[in-house]
């Protein structure tokens, strides 16, 4: 049954973030910076994963120009054999053309597991307030945070608010977002309840 919700909802909400015209999807990557300038997250923070907008998704490059400016070190995800995701430096050098038509640097030298990264934005195409994200459906960030810590990296979405749930399914090996930068602001995500206290 989850399954099915998820696919219905990742084709609703594909089709609702493919929508927004060009100049809205400008307007609210300024907004959303905005919003992220006036937050204490990035503070003592210095390695930062990131990505390159597909498709729709909300784009950070306006987020990642800022953080570089500030003098964090920004990587990008690159795919590798067995759906496995590493992250590269990315310092502006010339991007090529990944799995499934993502930018990518190449791997090079300095690249890192998700677990050595001290944030991580994420695209998504549904969130709710419990932190539940809703991602393509490749499972490459699941298999990228699988094992590592709480709270290492911390986890943003980057998302439009209109993609914002009420309630998604939850699978077991879900990771929670900490919170969601939308062009309205910043979403701090409540803790998930037990099964026995959900309704």
């Amino acid at each position: 049954m989850i399954a099915g919700n998820k696919a219905q909802l990742r084709q609703k909400l594909r089709a609702a973030r493919l929508a927004l015209p060009p100049e809205l999807r400008t307007q609210y990557a300024t907004q959303m910076l905005r919003h992220a300038a006036d937050a204490p997250d990035w503070q003592g923070v210095t390695r930062i994963g990131s990505y390159c907008a597909v498709r729709g998704e909300a784009d950070p490059a306006p987020l990642n120009a800022w953080l570089t400016a500030c003098g964090k070190e920004i990587y990008l995800p690159v795919t590798q054999a067995e759906q496995q995701l590493r992250f590269a430096r990315w310092t502006g050098q010339a991007l090529r053309r990944g799995a499934f038509g993502v930018d990518e640097p190449e791997l090079g030298e300095q690249h890192l597991a998700a677990v050595e990264l001290g944030l991580l934005i994420m695209p998504l195409l549904g969130f709710d307030r419990f932190g539940t994200r809703l991602g393509a459906g490749a499972g490459y960030y699941d298999r990228a945070l699988a094992g590592c810590p709480a709270g290492s990296p911390q986890l943003l979405g980057l998302a439009y608010s209109f993609q914002q749930m009420d309630k998604l399914p939850v699978d077991a090996w879900d990771v929670p977002l900490g919170k969601v930068l939308t062009e309205l602001g910043i979403v701090v995500c409540a803790a998930r309840r037990s099964a026995s206290a959900a309704d």
